[in-house]
């Protein structure tokens, strides 16, 4: 019996335009149980290693608590203690939306390296030092030079920080 096309013969329902193309080219038709279907391979974080399965991690776990682990093992400078100091910052990140006591801020976080080769980090949330953060991490330009100075602010404007040469 000769097969139309767009109908199966088993099932008698219509196959879709691809189908109909194909057999009225001279494709034959595979019918393929269900069952004879591979299986799908499971996901990466789902496939059981030599411990058993895939352990179930905390929200914490996941997304990290409220530490912030940027070089934990280098000391940490207090930003206002570099002022007149010419430093190297190595690199850098930048906090947009850390949630405090005061409310939701944004600040940088920066490896350094002194003068005398000793390395460290330290932080700062002043808009100033934030903005030329961004450009230079954005820009990925680091190592950079820089010389901590603090300004008073002109006409009674706030004191900031800010990188110089």
């Amino acid at each position: 019996m000769q097969q139309e096309p767009g109908i199966n013969p088993d099932e008698q329902e219509p196959d879709s335009p691809l189908v109909d193309a194909a057999l009225a080219a001279g494709a034959e038709r595979i019918d393929q149980p269900a069952g004879d279907l591979p299986e799908p391979i499971p996901a990466k974080d789902s496939v059981p290693d030599d411990e058993g399965p895939a352990k179930v991690k905390s929200i914490k776990d996941a997304l990290g608590g409220r530490k912030i682990n940027y070089y934990p093992d280098l000391p940490r400078y207090e930003f206002a203690s570099l002022v007149g100091h010419s430093f190297i910052i190595k690199g850098a990140t930048t906090i947009d939306d850390w949630d405090g006591q005061f409310g939701t801020t944004k600040f940088a976080i920066m490896r350094i390296e002194l003068a005398n080769g000793q390395g460290g980090t330290t932080l700062n949330g002043g808009k100033a030092i934030y903005k030329q953060i961004t450009r230079l991490v954005t820009g990925k330009l680091f190592p950079v030079r820089v010389t901590l100075k603090y300004e008073s602010g002109e006409q009674g404007g706030q004191p900031y920080y800010l990188f110089d040469e």
